[in-house]
């Protein structure tokens, strides 16, 4: 990503750019790990990607409603919730 106060020129991995020849104007050059990035972002939301429940998730899920409907469970923080789903991704990874 290049800027020179008017625009902002964005490169793709394979481009190549004078970086010299623009520090030589007094430009401000940023080379940022674009495709790493993506790529991290796109595996973090395939891992996070709501998949269908199996038969036995879907009662563990139906039980678990109505027993937090019926006071009988006070149910999870959100944080407590992303880690244990997390985790139990990781496991079937394994």
């Amino acid at each position: 990503m290049i800027n020179n106060g008017k625009e902002v020129l964005l490169f793709g991995p394979e481009d190549s750019f004078p970086v010299n020849a623009l520090r030589a104007q007094s430009q401000t050059a940023f080379v940022l790990p674009g495709l790493e990035v993506a790529n991290e972002v796109a595996t973090a939301v395939e891992r996070l990607y709501d998949k269908p429940l199996t038969p036995e998730e879907a009662e563990e899920s139906s039980k678990a409603w109505s027993d937090y409907l019926a006071g009988k469970d006070h149910g999870k923080t959100l944080d407590e919730l992303r880690r244990e789903i997390l985790e139990k991704q990781e496991e079937n990874l394994a």
